[in-house]
């Protein structure tokens, strides 16, 4: 997973393997999203106890970038270019991975944050999990569909 070497400058690369500590993440989205407004069963679902934002994965990755306003774009694309390469490097070995934006919520909690490594001018854009899966089923064809085709 050492691809996030090659990624922006910008971007600064948080990783955590603990489970304590994902599972205390999770826990903590939760808490937050569970204030705000969401259908009966989304509210359901981050009351409870059971099942997690992070669905049990040994190792989440959180990209964080300066919080700039000027280079909130630049910045949004850095995250996204790092994050696919990461998914592409991931699915490589064997590995599969998911983008869980909900975390992004994490951004409400500054404090904890600073407490993962997270410089405090700094905000999380692509919280990502990565673990083996249970199992590979393989791909659906897809077809390719062209918006229009600039010649």
């Amino acid at each position: 997973m050492g691809s996030f070497r090659y990624e922006p400058a910008a971007v600064e690369v948080r990783c955590h393997e603990n489970k304590h500590i994902i599972e205390m993440l999770s826990l903590r989205t939760k808490e937050l999203l569970s204030k705000m407004s969401w259908s009966v069963d989304m509210q359901e679902t981050f009351k409870s106890k059971k099942g997690t934002i992070f669905y049990g994965a040994p190792l989440l990755i959180l990209l964080c970038v300066p919080r700039k306003e000027e280079w909130r774009t630049i910045n949004l694309l850095d995250c996204g270019l790092a994050a696919q390469n990461m998914f592409l490097v991931a699915y490589q070995e064997g590995m599969g991975s998911c983008f869980i934006g909900f975390a992004c919520f994490l951004n409400q909690d500054p404090k904890l944050l600073i407490q993962l490594g997270v410089p405090e001018d700094h905000e999380v854009i692509a919280p990502m999990i990565f673990g083996y899966p249970a199992e590979n089923p393989r791909s659906k064809p897809r077809e390719v569909k062209i918006l229009k085709w600039i010649e």
